[in-house]
Protein backbone atom coordinates (compact mmCIF):
# COMPACT_ATOMS: atom_id res chain seq x y z
CA UNK A 1 0.00 0.00 0.00
CA UNK A 2 0.65 3.99 -0.53
CA UNK A 3 -0.14 6.71 1.30
CA UNK A 4 -1.03 9.68 0.38
CA UNK A 5 -2.02 12.76 3.01
CA UNK A 6 -4.93 10.91 4.73
CA UNK A 7 -5.84 8.33 2.62
CA UNK A 8 -4.73 4.83 2.08
CA UNK A 9 -4.20 3.68 -1.71
CA UNK A 10 -3.91 -0.15 -2.59
CA UNK A 11 -0.61 -0.36 -4.85
CA UNK A 12 -2.70 -2.39 -7.33
CA UNK A 13 -4.56 0.80 -8.15
CA UNK A 14 -1.80 2.96 -8.70
CA UNK A 15 -0.37 0.85 -10.81
CA UNK A 16 -3.39 0.56 -13.35
CA UNK A 17 -3.45 4.12 -13.43
CA UNK A 18 0.28 4.31 -13.95
CA UNK A 19 -0.38 1.79 -16.79
CA UNK A 20 -3.31 3.39 -17.92
CA UNK A 21 -1.66 6.96 -18.47
CA UNK A 22 1.15 4.90 -20.64
CA UNK A 23 -1.47 2.90 -23.02
CA UNK A 24 -3.46 6.88 -23.39
CA UNK A 25 0.15 8.15 -23.96
CA UNK A 26 1.49 5.51 -26.85
CA UNK A 27 -2.43 5.44 -27.90
CA UNK A 28 -1.97 8.98 -28.43
CA UNK A 29 1.35 9.03 -30.12
CA UNK A 30 0.58 6.11 -32.94
CA UNK A 31 -2.44 8.73 -33.90
CA UNK A 32 -1.11 9.62 -37.55
CA UNK A 33 -3.53 12.37 -38.47
CA UNK A 34 -3.66 16.07 -37.69
CA UNK A 35 -7.25 16.09 -37.05
CA UNK A 36 -7.21 13.52 -34.51
CA UNK A 37 -3.95 14.26 -32.13
CA UNK A 38 -6.23 17.99 -32.16
CA UNK A 39 -9.21 16.12 -31.03
CA UNK A 40 -7.15 14.33 -28.12
CA UNK A 41 -4.83 17.00 -27.21
CA UNK A 42 -8.40 18.38 -24.92
CA UNK A 43 -8.67 14.74 -23.51
CA UNK A 44 -5.40 14.08 -22.72
CA UNK A 45 -5.68 17.26 -20.54
CA UNK A 46 -8.56 15.85 -19.26
CA UNK A 47 -7.14 12.93 -18.42
CA UNK A 48 -4.15 14.21 -16.76
CA UNK A 49 -6.60 15.87 -14.02
CA UNK A 50 -8.59 12.71 -14.10
CA UNK A 51 -5.36 10.71 -12.91
CA UNK A 52 -4.50 13.03 -10.41
CA UNK A 53 -7.69 12.73 -9.06
CA UNK A 54 -7.07 8.71 -8.88
CA UNK A 55 -3.38 8.96 -7.84
CA UNK A 56 -5.40 10.91 -4.63
CA UNK A 57 -7.99 7.38 -4.20
CA UNK A 58 -10.11 7.84 -6.87
CA UNK A 59 -10.66 4.87 -8.86
CA UNK A 60 -12.11 3.71 -12.27
CA UNK A 61 -11.78 3.21 -15.57
CA UNK A 62 -12.61 6.13 -17.31
CA UNK A 63 -9.41 7.40 -19.19
CA UNK A 64 -10.00 4.35 -21.72
CA UNK A 65 -13.30 4.74 -22.18
CA UNK A 66 -12.45 8.38 -22.99
CA UNK A 67 -9.74 6.96 -25.84
CA UNK A 68 -11.88 4.07 -27.30
CA UNK A 69 -15.24 7.29 -27.53
CA UNK A 70 -12.50 9.89 -29.04
CA UNK A 71 -10.89 7.19 -31.40
CA UNK A 72 -14.01 6.05 -32.69
CA UNK A 73 -15.77 9.37 -32.86
CA UNK A 74 -12.32 10.88 -35.09
CA UNK A 75 -12.39 7.86 -37.33
CA UNK A 76 -15.63 8.37 -37.93
CA UNK A 77 -14.66 12.03 -39.35
CA UNK A 78 -11.94 10.95 -40.83
CA UNK A 79 -14.02 8.18 -43.10
CA UNK A 80 -16.90 10.46 -43.52
CA UNK A 81 -14.05 12.78 -45.89
CA UNK A 82 -13.24 9.93 -48.16
CA UNK A 83 -15.03 10.29 -51.57
CA UNK A 84 -17.69 7.66 -51.82
CA UNK A 85 -17.51 5.06 -54.95
CA UNK A 86 -18.17 6.63 -58.01
CA UNK A 87 -22.09 5.63 -59.11
CA UNK A 88 -23.07 7.35 -62.28
CA UNK A 89 -23.26 6.49 -65.84
CA UNK A 90 -20.53 4.38 -67.17
CA UNK A 91 -18.30 6.25 -69.23
CA UNK A 92 -16.26 4.97 -72.46
CA UNK A 93 -12.99 7.45 -73.81
CA UNK A 94 -11.49 6.48 -77.09
CA UNK A 95 -8.62 8.63 -78.51
CA UNK A 96 -6.80 8.85 -81.46
CA UNK A 97 -3.02 9.59 -81.00
CA UNK A 98 -0.72 10.29 -83.60
CA UNK A 99 2.87 11.77 -82.46
CA UNK A 100 0.95 14.67 -80.12
CA UNK A 101 1.28 15.31 -76.23
CA UNK A 102 -0.25 12.71 -74.55
CA UNK A 103 0.41 13.16 -70.45
CA UNK A 104 -3.35 14.53 -69.89
CA UNK A 105 -4.22 10.27 -70.79
CA UNK A 106 -3.01 9.63 -67.31
CA UNK A 107 -5.51 11.23 -65.66
CA UNK A 108 -8.56 10.02 -66.83
CA UNK A 109 -10.80 8.57 -63.72
CA UNK A 110 -10.52 4.41 -63.03
CA UNK A 111 -13.99 3.95 -63.42
CA UNK A 112 -13.45 5.11 -66.94
CA UNK A 113 -13.14 2.46 -69.85
CA UNK A 114 -10.28 3.84 -71.88
CA UNK A 115 -8.84 3.63 -75.57
CA UNK A 116 -5.95 5.02 -77.31
CA UNK A 117 -5.76 3.78 -81.01
CA UNK A 118 -2.09 4.58 -81.97
CA UNK A 119 -2.13 5.38 -85.16
CA UNK A 120 1.74 6.16 -85.66
CA UNK A 121 3.23 2.77 -83.96
CA UNK A 122 4.03 4.75 -80.75
CA UNK A 123 2.79 3.26 -77.37
CA UNK A 124 2.65 6.35 -74.85
CA UNK A 125 0.54 5.06 -72.49
CA UNK A 126 -1.03 1.93 -70.72
CA UNK A 127 -4.08 2.42 -72.40
CA UNK A 128 -2.12 2.28 -75.89
CA UNK A 129 -2.92 -0.52 -78.37
CA UNK A 130 -1.63 -0.09 -81.94
CA UNK A 131 -4.22 0.46 -84.69
CA UNK A 132 -3.50 0.30 -87.99
CA UNK A 133 -5.21 3.43 -89.60
CA UNK A 134 -6.22 4.73 -92.75
CA UNK A 135 -3.86 7.98 -93.47
CA UNK A 136 -3.97 10.27 -90.25
CA UNK A 137 -7.48 10.90 -89.90
CA UNK A 138 -9.35 9.87 -86.48
CA UNK A 139 -12.80 8.59 -88.04
CA UNK A 140 -11.47 5.26 -88.79
CA UNK A 141 -10.84 4.40 -84.96
CA UNK A 142 -13.80 5.64 -83.63
CA UNK A 143 -16.06 3.36 -85.70
CA UNK A 144 -13.62 0.41 -84.41
CA UNK A 145 -15.24 1.54 -81.05
CA UNK A 146 -18.72 1.50 -82.13
CA UNK A 147 -17.86 -1.88 -83.87
CA UNK A 148 -15.96 -3.66 -81.55
CA UNK A 149 -18.29 -2.67 -78.37
CA UNK A 150 -21.63 -2.53 -79.80
CA UNK A 151 -23.53 -4.45 -78.03
CA UNK A 152 -21.77 -3.49 -74.76
CA UNK A 153 -21.12 0.09 -74.93
CA UNK A 154 -21.08 2.31 -71.58
CA UNK A 155 -23.55 4.46 -71.71
CA UNK A 156 -21.41 7.67 -72.68
CA UNK A 157 -18.78 7.87 -74.66
CA UNK A 158 -16.16 10.32 -75.52
CA UNK A 159 -14.14 10.64 -78.51
CA UNK A 160 -11.33 12.59 -78.65
CA UNK A 161 -8.45 13.36 -80.73
CA UNK A 162 -5.11 13.70 -78.96
CA UNK A 163 -4.93 16.96 -78.99
CA UNK A 164 -8.01 17.68 -77.65
CA UNK A 165 -7.07 19.18 -74.46
CA UNK A 166 -6.03 23.13 -74.38
CA UNK A 167 -2.35 23.03 -74.47
CA UNK A 168 -1.97 20.18 -76.79
CA UNK A 169 -2.24 21.40 -79.55
CA UNK A 170 -0.08 21.86 -82.82
CA UNK A 171 2.08 25.02 -82.52
CA UNK A 172 0.56 27.58 -84.50
CA UNK A 173 -3.38 26.02 -84.96
CA UNK A 174 -5.64 29.38 -84.22
CA UNK A 175 -7.09 29.20 -81.01
CA UNK A 176 -10.91 29.11 -82.51
CA UNK A 177 -10.39 25.91 -83.97
CA UNK A 178 -9.29 24.48 -81.02
CA UNK A 179 -10.94 20.96 -80.37
CA UNK A 180 -12.28 21.70 -76.82
CA UNK A 181 -12.31 24.78 -73.97
CA UNK A 182 -11.09 22.27 -71.50
CA UNK A 183 -7.71 22.41 -69.74
CA UNK A 184 -8.38 18.83 -67.86
CA UNK A 185 -10.05 15.87 -68.20
CA UNK A 186 -12.15 16.39 -65.14
CA UNK A 187 -13.33 19.51 -67.35
CA UNK A 188 -14.62 17.64 -69.69
CA UNK A 189 -15.90 14.61 -67.42
CA UNK A 190 -17.89 17.53 -65.71
CA UNK A 191 -19.46 19.45 -68.52
CA UNK A 192 -20.55 15.67 -70.19
CA UNK A 193 -22.24 15.10 -66.30
CA UNK A 194 -24.12 18.10 -66.22
CA UNK A 195 -25.44 18.21 -69.55
CA UNK A 196 -28.75 16.47 -70.21
CA UNK A 197 -27.67 16.24 -74.43
CA UNK A 198 -27.43 12.91 -76.26
CA UNK A 199 -24.66 14.50 -78.15
CA UNK A 200 -22.59 16.64 -76.46
CA UNK A 201 -20.26 18.28 -79.27
CA UNK A 202 -17.16 20.42 -77.94
CA UNK A 203 -16.00 22.61 -80.80
CA UNK A 204 -16.74 26.21 -81.08
CA UNK A 205 -17.96 28.35 -84.16
CA UNK A 206 -20.26 26.57 -86.09
CA UNK A 207 -19.05 24.65 -89.70
CA UNK A 208 -21.76 25.43 -91.90
CA UNK A 209 -22.89 22.66 -95.66
CA UNK A 210 -25.14 25.09 -97.39
CA UNK A 211 -26.14 22.08 -99.85
CA UNK A 212 -24.91 18.31 -99.29
CA UNK A 213 -24.84 17.93 -102.91
CA UNK A 214 -22.02 20.04 -103.72
CA UNK A 215 -18.41 17.97 -103.93
CA UNK A 216 -16.53 21.06 -103.88
CA UNK A 217 -14.12 20.25 -101.70
CA UNK A 218 -12.47 17.93 -98.76
CA UNK A 219 -15.57 19.10 -96.44
CA UNK A 220 -18.22 17.94 -98.82
CA UNK A 221 -17.31 15.36 -101.01
CA UNK A 222 -18.86 12.67 -99.05
CA UNK A 223 -21.38 13.56 -97.45
CA UNK A 224 -24.14 12.61 -99.79
CA UNK A 225 -22.36 8.70 -99.63
CA UNK A 226 -22.59 9.07 -95.83
CA UNK A 227 -26.29 10.27 -95.81
CA UNK A 228 -26.95 6.89 -98.11
CA UNK A 229 -24.88 4.81 -95.62
CA UNK A 230 -26.88 5.79 -92.48
CA UNK A 231 -30.47 6.09 -94.63
CA UNK A 232 -30.27 10.03 -94.16
CA UNK A 233 -32.82 11.71 -95.90
CA UNK A 234 -31.78 14.86 -98.06
CA UNK A 235 -33.02 16.92 -101.29
CA UNK A 236 -32.55 16.81 -104.63
CA UNK A 237 -29.43 17.97 -106.56
CA UNK A 238 -31.93 20.52 -108.40
CA UNK A 239 -33.82 21.85 -105.21
CA UNK A 240 -34.39 25.11 -104.80
CA UNK A 241 -32.22 27.34 -102.84
CA UNK A 242 -34.72 27.18 -99.44
CA UNK A 243 -35.25 23.42 -99.80
CA UNK A 244 -31.77 22.49 -99.70
CA UNK A 245 -30.10 20.51 -97.29
CA UNK A 246 -27.89 22.38 -95.03
CA UNK A 247 -25.72 20.94 -91.85
CA UNK A 248 -24.41 23.47 -89.15
CA UNK A 249 -22.23 21.49 -86.18
CA UNK A 250 -18.62 22.20 -84.05
CA UNK A 251 -15.26 21.29 -85.59
CA UNK A 252 -12.87 19.24 -84.46
CA UNK A 253 -14.75 15.55 -84.52
CA UNK A 254 -14.60 15.86 -80.76
CA UNK A 255 -17.67 14.95 -78.98
CA UNK A 256 -19.97 12.68 -76.41
CA UNK A 257 -22.81 10.42 -77.57
CA UNK A 258 -25.15 8.05 -75.76
CA UNK A 259 -24.69 4.37 -76.19
CA UNK A 260 -28.60 4.51 -77.48
CA UNK A 261 -27.33 7.24 -80.66
CA UNK A 262 -24.76 4.94 -81.89
CA UNK A 263 -27.11 1.33 -81.63
CA UNK A 264 -29.65 3.53 -83.47
CA UNK A 265 -27.23 2.71 -86.44
CA UNK A 266 -26.95 -0.82 -87.34
CA UNK A 267 -23.40 -2.29 -87.06
CA UNK A 268 -23.40 -3.06 -90.41
CA UNK A 269 -23.50 0.88 -91.53
CA UNK A 270 -20.44 1.28 -89.55
CA UNK A 271 -18.57 -1.69 -90.80
CA UNK A 272 -19.56 -0.53 -94.49
CA UNK A 273 -18.42 2.93 -93.95
CA UNK A 274 -15.23 1.73 -92.15
CA UNK A 275 -14.09 -0.63 -94.96
CA UNK A 276 -15.24 2.06 -97.52
CA UNK A 277 -12.27 4.35 -95.87
CA UNK A 278 -10.08 1.59 -95.43
CA UNK A 279 -10.44 0.89 -98.98
CA UNK A 280 -9.64 4.17 -100.28
CA UNK A 281 -6.34 5.69 -100.83
CA UNK A 282 -5.00 8.65 -98.55
CA UNK A 283 -6.58 11.83 -100.15
CA UNK A 284 -9.96 9.55 -100.24
CA UNK A 285 -10.29 8.43 -96.32
CA UNK A 286 -9.13 12.25 -95.65
CA UNK A 287 -12.46 13.07 -97.80
CA UNK A 288 -14.39 10.52 -95.82
CA UNK A 289 -13.30 11.80 -92.14
CA UNK A 290 -13.87 15.05 -93.16
CA UNK A 291 -17.23 14.52 -94.33
CA UNK A 292 -17.91 13.12 -90.69
CA UNK A 293 -16.42 15.80 -89.14
CA UNK A 294 -19.36 17.53 -90.27
CA UNK A 295 -21.40 15.39 -89.84
CA UNK A 296 -21.29 13.10 -86.81
CA UNK A 297 -23.96 15.12 -85.28
CA UNK A 298 -26.55 14.06 -87.61
CA UNK A 299 -25.38 10.48 -87.84
CA UNK A 300 -25.42 9.92 -84.22
CA UNK A 301 -29.13 11.80 -84.26
CA UNK A 302 -28.72 15.29 -84.13
CA UNK A 303 -30.95 17.50 -86.16
CA UNK A 304 -28.95 18.66 -89.21
CA UNK A 305 -28.82 22.53 -87.58
CA UNK A 306 -27.02 21.38 -84.29
CA UNK A 307 -29.16 22.85 -81.50
CA UNK A 308 -26.82 25.22 -78.97
CA UNK A 309 -28.27 22.53 -75.98
CA UNK A 310 -26.16 20.17 -77.28
CA UNK A 311 -23.09 21.63 -77.99
CA UNK A 312 -20.55 24.11 -74.76
CA UNK A 313 -20.77 27.07 -76.56
CA UNK A 314 -21.36 28.75 -73.02
CA UNK A 315 -18.31 27.46 -71.93
CA UNK A 316 -16.23 29.06 -74.46
CA UNK A 317 -18.14 31.84 -74.23
CA UNK A 318 -17.75 32.51 -70.31
CA UNK A 319 -13.59 31.37 -70.69
CA UNK A 320 -12.37 32.57 -74.09
CA UNK A 321 -15.35 35.01 -75.02
CA UNK A 322 -15.98 32.53 -77.90
CA UNK A 323 -19.10 31.13 -79.23
CA UNK A 324 -19.97 29.35 -82.21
Amino acid sequence: QAEDGNATVPALVLDANIMARSKFINNYKSLQTSALKESLDKDYDHEEQLANDKDRGATGNTKQAVISAASSDNASSVTSKVAAPYSGPSIGLTVVHCKEELKWVKDAPKHWNVKVYETCGQQVSAFSQTFKNAGSEECTAYFETMIAQYEDLPEINIFLQSDALVGSQRAGRPFFLNHTPFKTLEELGNAVLQSDAKFLAFGTRGMFIKHINRNNNYVEWRVRDLFDIFSLPYAPENAQEKEQTKTLTRPGASFAVHKDRIRANTIEAYRTIQKNIFDSDGGGARRWCCALENTWHAVLGEPYILPETSTVDHIWKKEYDLSS
